[in-house]
């Protein structure tokens, strides 16, 4: 029995570079709707501090929300059946994700000015 090495890049075992790229340019897109929607509301307003929160609490509400929507309306290997199920995911995602994101950057506004009380 011999042993094989071989030399792979680190960065390939814990994630393919193009989901990486995929990643960023989520995290670019939720950072333009984050400065449009905390430019337009009045409350948390728009600091560096709020659109972090933005982009991260967004991130976590569009993963969530793909996650139980799969879950709902997909059939056993993990599709969407029909082109409207698949729309609905797709229009759904930067909603909620800005929802769940001002809703994110509301809360660490609160969290921050309760703290320094």
């Amino acid at each position: 029995m011999v042993a094989e090495f071989r030399l792979v890049r680190a960065h390939t075992r814990i994630m393919h570079p193009l989901i990486l790229l995929g990643l960023i340019l989520v995290a670019g897109i939720f950072a333009g709707l984050g400065a449009l929607v905390l430019r337009l509301t009045p409350w948390p307003g728009l600091r560096w501090s709020s659109l972090l929160w933005f982009v991260f609490s967004g991130f976590v509400g569009a993963g969530v929300y793909t996650l139980a929507y799969v879950a709902i309306f997909a059939d056993a290997t993990g599709a969407l059946s029909t082109t409207t199920h698949l729309v609905f995911l797709l229009v759904g995602i930067p909603i909620v994700g800005s929802l769940v994101g001002w809703l994110g950057a509301g809360a660490a506004t609160l969290i921050s000015q309760r703290i320094q009380r």
